[in-house]
Protein backbone atom coordinates (compact mmCIF):
# COMPACT_ATOMS: atom_id res chain seq x y z
CA UNK A 1 0.00 0.00 0.00
CA UNK A 2 2.79 2.44 0.89
CA UNK A 3 4.80 1.67 -2.27
CA UNK A 4 1.72 2.11 -4.39
CA UNK A 5 1.10 5.57 -2.94
CA UNK A 6 4.67 6.67 -3.62
CA UNK A 7 4.74 5.29 -7.20
CA UNK A 8 1.47 7.07 -7.99
CA UNK A 9 2.84 10.36 -6.71
CA UNK A 10 5.98 10.00 -8.80
CA UNK A 11 3.87 9.34 -11.91
CA UNK A 12 1.84 12.48 -11.31
CA UNK A 13 5.06 14.42 -10.81
CA UNK A 14 6.41 13.28 -14.20
CA UNK A 15 3.21 14.40 -15.90
CA UNK A 16 3.36 17.76 -14.17
CA UNK A 17 0.15 17.07 -12.23
CA UNK A 18 1.46 16.78 -8.70
CA UNK A 19 4.42 16.40 -6.38
CA UNK A 20 6.23 13.55 -4.73
CA UNK A 21 4.85 12.53 -1.33
CA UNK A 22 7.59 11.25 0.99
CA UNK A 23 7.09 7.71 2.22
CA UNK A 24 6.89 8.82 5.87
CA UNK A 25 4.22 11.42 5.10
CA UNK A 26 2.19 8.93 3.09
CA UNK A 27 2.35 6.39 5.92
CA UNK A 28 1.37 9.03 8.50
CA UNK A 29 -1.59 10.14 6.36
CA UNK A 30 -2.78 6.58 5.86
CA UNK A 31 -2.44 5.87 9.59
CA UNK A 32 -4.45 9.00 10.41
CA UNK A 33 -7.29 7.99 8.06
CA UNK A 34 -7.29 4.47 9.44
CA UNK A 35 -7.36 5.76 13.02
CA UNK A 36 -10.31 8.02 12.25
CA UNK A 37 -12.35 5.16 10.75
CA UNK A 38 -11.40 2.49 13.31
CA UNK A 39 -12.73 2.44 16.88
CA UNK A 40 -10.15 2.72 19.66
CA UNK A 41 -9.26 -0.62 21.25
CA UNK A 42 -10.85 -1.11 24.69
CA UNK A 43 -8.63 -0.55 27.69
CA UNK A 44 -7.82 -3.68 29.72
CA UNK A 45 -9.63 -4.12 33.00
CA UNK A 46 -7.80 -4.12 36.33
CA UNK A 47 -8.43 -7.86 36.58
CA UNK A 48 -6.81 -8.46 33.18
CA UNK A 49 -3.77 -6.38 34.18
CA UNK A 50 -3.46 -8.30 37.46
CA UNK A 51 -3.78 -11.68 35.72
CA UNK A 52 -1.19 -10.77 33.09
CA UNK A 53 1.23 -9.49 35.74
CA UNK A 54 0.79 -12.61 37.87
CA UNK A 55 1.32 -14.88 34.87
CA UNK A 56 4.52 -13.05 33.91
CA UNK A 57 5.86 -13.21 37.47
CA UNK A 58 5.09 -16.94 37.70
CA UNK A 59 7.04 -17.52 34.49
CA UNK A 60 9.99 -15.50 35.84
CA UNK A 61 9.98 -17.40 39.15
CA UNK A 62 9.82 -20.71 37.32
CA UNK A 63 12.76 -19.71 35.14
CA UNK A 64 14.74 -18.63 38.20
CA UNK A 65 13.96 -21.92 39.93
CA UNK A 66 15.12 -23.99 36.96
CA UNK A 67 18.30 -21.92 36.71
CA UNK A 68 19.12 -22.37 40.38
CA UNK A 69 18.49 -26.11 40.14
CA UNK A 70 20.91 -26.39 37.22
CA UNK A 71 23.57 -24.35 39.02
CA UNK A 72 23.30 -26.44 42.18
CA UNK A 73 23.56 -29.65 40.15
CA UNK A 74 26.77 -28.54 38.45
CA UNK A 75 28.62 -26.53 41.10
CA UNK A 76 28.05 -24.73 44.41
CA UNK A 77 26.79 -21.16 44.21
CA UNK A 78 29.39 -18.47 44.76
CA UNK A 79 28.63 -16.48 47.97
CA UNK A 80 28.58 -13.16 46.09
CA UNK A 81 26.22 -14.54 43.45
CA UNK A 82 24.00 -15.99 46.18
CA UNK A 83 23.85 -12.57 47.87
CA UNK A 84 22.86 -10.93 44.58
CA UNK A 85 20.14 -13.55 44.07
CA UNK A 86 18.85 -12.93 47.58
CA UNK A 87 18.84 -9.18 46.94
CA UNK A 88 16.85 -9.61 43.72
CA UNK A 89 14.32 -11.87 45.46
CA UNK A 90 13.87 -9.26 48.18
CA UNK A 91 13.22 -6.59 45.53
CA UNK A 92 10.67 -8.84 43.83
CA UNK A 93 8.97 -9.49 47.16
CA UNK A 94 8.72 -5.75 47.89
CA UNK A 95 7.30 -5.15 44.43
CA UNK A 96 4.61 -7.79 44.98
CA UNK A 97 3.66 -6.24 48.33
CA UNK A 98 3.50 -2.78 46.75
CA UNK A 99 1.32 -4.01 43.90
CA UNK A 100 -1.01 -5.68 46.38
CA UNK A 101 -1.34 -2.49 48.40
CA UNK A 102 -1.85 -0.43 45.23
CA UNK A 103 -4.67 -2.69 43.99
CA UNK A 104 -6.22 -3.45 47.40
CA UNK A 105 -6.84 -0.42 49.62
CA UNK A 106 -5.73 -1.18 53.20
CA UNK A 107 -8.47 -1.42 55.79
CA UNK A 108 -8.41 1.55 58.13
CA UNK A 109 -7.31 0.65 61.66
CA UNK A 110 -7.29 3.73 63.95
CA UNK A 111 -5.37 3.51 67.20
CA UNK A 112 -4.08 5.83 69.92
CA UNK A 113 -0.35 6.53 69.74
CA UNK A 114 2.33 9.12 70.36
CA UNK A 115 3.59 11.15 67.41
CA UNK A 116 7.26 11.16 68.44
CA UNK A 117 7.32 7.40 68.97
CA UNK A 118 5.74 6.61 65.61
CA UNK A 119 8.15 8.90 63.74
CA UNK A 120 11.19 7.41 65.47
CA UNK A 121 10.04 3.83 64.84
CA UNK A 122 9.42 4.54 61.15
CA UNK A 123 12.82 6.15 60.64
CA UNK A 124 14.70 3.47 62.57
CA UNK A 125 13.03 0.74 60.51
CA UNK A 126 14.67 2.20 57.39
CA UNK A 127 17.91 3.85 58.54
CA UNK A 128 20.07 0.69 59.03
CA UNK A 129 19.56 -0.32 55.39
CA UNK A 130 21.06 3.00 54.21
CA UNK A 131 23.95 3.40 56.63
CA UNK A 132 27.10 4.55 54.86
CA UNK A 133 30.26 6.37 55.99
CA UNK A 134 29.62 10.10 56.13
CA UNK A 135 25.85 9.84 56.41
CA UNK A 136 23.92 11.12 59.41
CA UNK A 137 20.29 10.91 60.48
CA UNK A 138 18.50 13.36 62.74
CA UNK A 139 14.98 13.16 64.17
CA UNK A 140 13.34 16.23 65.69
CA UNK A 141 9.80 16.24 67.06
CA UNK A 142 8.46 19.65 68.05
CA UNK A 143 5.46 18.09 69.79
CA UNK A 144 6.96 15.09 71.63
CA UNK A 145 3.94 14.63 73.93
CA UNK A 146 1.28 14.83 71.18
CA UNK A 147 -1.01 11.79 71.21
CA UNK A 148 -3.74 11.18 68.64
CA UNK A 149 -6.16 8.57 67.40
CA UNK A 150 -5.26 7.91 63.77
CA UNK A 151 -4.42 5.16 61.32
CA UNK A 152 -0.83 5.05 62.47
CA UNK A 153 0.03 2.00 60.39
CA UNK A 154 -0.62 3.87 57.13
CA UNK A 155 1.14 6.97 58.46
CA UNK A 156 4.17 4.95 59.54
CA UNK A 157 4.43 3.09 56.21
CA UNK A 158 4.10 6.31 54.21
CA UNK A 159 6.81 8.00 56.29
CA UNK A 160 9.14 4.99 56.00
CA UNK A 161 8.79 5.07 52.21
CA UNK A 162 9.51 8.78 52.06
CA UNK A 163 12.54 8.45 54.33
CA UNK A 164 13.88 5.62 52.18
CA UNK A 165 13.61 7.82 49.09
CA UNK A 166 15.31 10.67 50.97
CA UNK A 167 18.28 8.37 51.64
CA UNK A 168 18.31 7.33 47.97
CA UNK A 169 18.79 10.96 46.96
CA UNK A 170 22.08 11.17 48.88
CA UNK A 171 25.29 10.67 46.96
CA UNK A 172 28.06 8.25 47.89
CA UNK A 173 29.98 11.20 49.37
CA UNK A 174 27.58 11.31 52.32
CA UNK A 175 24.95 13.70 53.53
CA UNK A 176 22.17 14.05 56.08
CA UNK A 177 18.54 13.04 56.36
CA UNK A 178 16.61 15.25 58.79
CA UNK A 179 13.07 14.32 59.86
CA UNK A 180 11.08 17.04 61.61
CA UNK A 181 7.54 16.50 62.88
CA UNK A 182 4.98 18.80 64.46
CA UNK A 183 1.28 18.92 65.27
CA UNK A 184 -1.08 21.88 65.14
CA UNK A 185 -4.79 22.61 64.98
CA UNK A 186 -6.66 23.46 61.79
CA UNK A 187 -10.02 24.68 63.03
CA UNK A 188 -11.52 21.87 65.07
CA UNK A 189 -9.14 19.26 63.65
CA UNK A 190 -5.56 18.35 64.37
CA UNK A 191 -2.95 18.09 61.65
CA UNK A 192 0.38 16.27 61.62
CA UNK A 193 3.16 17.82 59.55
CA UNK A 194 6.32 15.82 58.81
CA UNK A 195 9.20 17.29 56.82
CA UNK A 196 11.99 15.09 55.52
CA UNK A 197 15.13 16.89 54.33
CA UNK A 198 17.71 15.15 52.17
CA UNK A 199 20.93 17.17 52.05
CA UNK A 200 23.91 15.93 50.06
CA UNK A 201 26.86 17.26 48.10
CA UNK A 202 25.68 16.07 44.67
CA UNK A 203 23.12 18.17 42.75
CA UNK A 204 19.59 16.83 42.27
CA UNK A 205 19.37 16.67 38.49
CA UNK A 206 15.70 15.83 37.89
CA UNK A 207 12.36 17.59 37.69
CA UNK A 208 10.50 17.96 40.96
CA UNK A 209 7.33 16.16 39.83
CA UNK A 210 9.34 13.47 38.06
CA UNK A 211 10.14 11.93 41.41
CA UNK A 212 6.51 10.78 41.78
CA UNK A 213 6.48 8.84 38.50
CA UNK A 214 5.98 5.09 39.06
CA UNK A 215 9.29 3.20 38.93
CA UNK A 216 11.24 6.45 38.67
CA UNK A 217 14.98 5.77 38.43
CA UNK A 218 16.86 8.56 40.21
CA UNK A 219 20.43 8.73 41.47
CA UNK A 220 21.03 5.07 40.74
CA UNK A 221 17.95 3.83 42.61
CA UNK A 222 14.55 2.74 41.37
CA UNK A 223 11.79 4.05 43.62
CA UNK A 224 9.19 1.58 42.38
CA UNK A 225 5.75 2.45 43.75
CA UNK A 226 7.02 3.78 47.09
CA UNK A 227 6.16 7.46 46.62
CA UNK A 228 2.97 6.59 44.70
CA UNK A 229 1.74 4.56 47.68
CA UNK A 230 2.85 7.23 50.16
CA UNK A 231 0.91 9.89 48.23
CA UNK A 232 -2.19 7.65 48.06
CA UNK A 233 -1.99 7.07 51.82
CA UNK A 234 -1.81 10.81 52.42
CA UNK A 235 -4.89 11.36 50.23
CA UNK A 236 -6.81 8.67 52.10
CA UNK A 237 -6.03 10.46 55.36
CA UNK A 238 -7.13 13.82 53.89
CA UNK A 239 -3.58 15.02 53.62
CA UNK A 240 -0.94 15.42 50.94
CA UNK A 241 2.64 14.66 50.00
CA UNK A 242 4.80 17.20 48.20
CA UNK A 243 8.42 17.49 47.11
CA UNK A 244 10.55 20.47 46.15
CA UNK A 245 14.22 21.21 45.66
CA UNK A 246 15.40 23.68 48.26
CA UNK A 247 18.95 24.09 46.98
CA UNK A 248 21.28 22.37 44.53
CA UNK A 249 21.81 19.31 46.71
CA UNK A 250 18.83 19.53 49.06
CA UNK A 251 15.37 18.07 48.59
CA UNK A 252 12.38 18.44 50.92
CA UNK A 253 9.46 16.00 51.29
CA UNK A 254 6.44 17.38 53.13
CA UNK A 255 3.86 14.96 54.54
CA UNK A 256 0.61 16.20 56.05
CA UNK A 257 -2.13 14.13 57.67
CA UNK A 258 -5.46 15.06 59.28
CA UNK A 259 -6.14 13.20 62.54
Amino acid sequence: MYERTVRHSRLLSKRGQGHIIPLRSAAHSLHARTAMNSPAPPLPSLQEVADTTLHAMQNCLQTMGLGLDLIQMTAPIDPEEFEQIRHNIERASRLVRNLREYCCVPVSAPSLANLAEIVEESVQSIAPQWERPGRTTRIVCHAPLATFTADWRQIGLALARVVSCAYALLSTDGGEVLVESDAHAIGAQQSIDIQVYSTGAAPLSFEEQGIFAPFAYINGHQFGLSLVLARLAAHRLRGRLRFRKMRTGQGLFTLQFRV
